[in-house]
């Protein structure tokens, strides 16, 4: 690829320079649409759950993540 610059004088001369530009091949390859960024993820809904009484836990009866109702 060559770019040519055009110098006109005010006398009828014109003069040609041709400018220097660097050329390279282009390669074909998959761009990835993932981006890992650190950050903090805050829930918008949270609760506390405290006991009434005294004592051990023996179980508890739901899952990590899960949704839960009053009474379940």
């Amino acid at each position: 690829m060559v770019w040519v610059i055009k110098h006109h004088n005010k006398s009828s001369k014109q003069i040609t320079i041709a400018a220097p530009v660097e050329v390279t091949q282009v390669i074909r390859k998959d761009l990835s649409d993932v981006i890992e960024l650190a950050g903090v993820a805050e829930t918008d809904q949270s609760a506390d759950i405290q006991s009434q009484v005294t004592g051990q836990i023996l179980s508890v009866n739901f899952d990590d993540g899960q949704e839960v109702k009053t009474g379940d």
